[in-house]
Order: C-alpha cells, then sequence, then structure tokens
C-alpha cells in the first residue's frame, strides 16, 4: 500500500447526522469495511448537554484526533426522529441506549458497549473525550469484545422516560432517560409519568 492510501485510509471521516435505520445501517457498514470504528453521539433536539458535547466531538475528530491510531468515523444519530424510535426494532432499544447523551463506539458491526460513555461531566471533558478517540481509533476492526449490536441484543420490553440529563436547567427542556419498569416494583403503577418510585 502506497504512503497516500495508508494516510487516506487512516483518515477521519463524519457522516451527515443519521435519522433512519438505513442511514445507520449505511454509516455500520461502511465503517466495518474501511475497519475503522463508528463513533455515534445519540442526542435530541431539546437536550441541552448534547448541544455542548456534539460540536466538541465534531471538532475533535474533524481536527485528525485518532486519525494516528487508525482513525474513526463518527455520526450523530437522532434519538427523537420517529423513524429511530419507531417500531419494535428501534435503534435505541437495540443498543440500549437509555439516556442522551450516550457516546457509544462500533467496531466490527458490534457495539462496544462497555466503553459506553453516558456522564455528561466526561462528555464535556476536551481531554477525556480525546483520549476516549484515540482508544476507539486503536481497535481498527479488531472488535476487542463487546456485544449489544445486532437483532439479538437484548430489548427493554416495558418501559417508561423521565428526567437525567446530567446539566439539567430550571427550564423545561432537558433529556430523558428510559426506565426498565420490569425492575420498579408494583407501587410504581399508581405514580405518574415522570415520578421515580
Amino acid at each position: 500500500m502506497s504512503s497516500n492510501a495508508a494516510s487516506a485510509a487512516s483518515k477521519n471521516h463524519i457522516h451527515n447526522p443519521i435519522r433512519n435505520a438505513d442511514a445507520f445501517q449505511t454509516a455500520l457498514a461502511i465503517s466495518t469495511s474501511s475497519r475503522r470504528p463508528l463513533l455515534t453521539l445519540w442526542t435530541t433536539s431539546y437536550c441541552p448537554t448534547c448541544k455542548t458535547v456534539s460540536p466538541l466531538l465534531r471538532s475533535l475528530v474533524s481536527s485528525g484526533v485518532g486519525e494516528a491510531e487508525g482513525g474513526v468515523s463518527f455520526a450523530e444519530v437522532e434519538f427523537d426522529s420517529p423513524d429511530i424510535m419507531g417500531g419494535p426494532d428501534s435503534l435505541p432499544m437495540t443498543y440500549m441506549i437509555t439516556s442522551v447523551p450516550t457516546l457509544l463506539s462500533f467496531d466490527g458491526g458490534e457495539a462496544m458497549t462497555q466503553t459506553k460513555v453516558v456522564d455528561g461531566r466526561r462528555l464535556a471533558d476536551r481531554q477525556f473525550l480525546q483520549e476516549w478517540i484515540r482508544s476507539e481509533a486503536r481497535r481498527r476492526g479488531d472488535r476487542g469484545g463487546g456485544g449489544g449490536g445486532g437483532s439479538s441484543s437484548p430489548r427493554i420490553p416495558n418501559h417508561r422516560s423521565r428526567p437525567c440529563c446530567a446539566m439539567q436547567s430550571s427550564s423545561t427542556s432537558h433529556c430523558w432517560q428510559v426506565i426498565d419498569t420490569l425492575s420498579i416494583d408494583s407501587r410504581a403503577t399508581e405514580h405518574t409519568e415522570g415520578e421515580v418510585a
């Protein structure tokens, strides 16, 4: 392989925002075929933390963080898009996305759940993100464990939402977390939406 081909192979790639399962599968296939991990940031339009984290991640990836280690692909997944949320095979349920923002890497088509990041403070930390991106870029199609990908992953059969954003303000816009109601005792049926048993 020539040095130009090797250089092109290690370049980072930023995908357009993902709003449906087909776009997600396309980004995943491109990532897998290039042996470049796909970093996904799961966001919503009403999440204030997402509005801080997304430009930071885009900036780091576009500036070349991780290219020396093999490169990465990056895509924002719009959690609140009807085509992402809908149906029994919805992407958030498939990959156990229980809060936003969530940063989840895919390598060789598999979700790397052991390195998933949901802590808003860590997601807003430039130094942490640089190291995380470099670490994920080193996988280069080797997977390194993981799981949680594909249609055989566990699902949350019965759930409801509650606020969860680490950077909540007094305003009404905030992020949401999926709660598995099977793990809440029977008194949970007496509570209204948004309350925690």
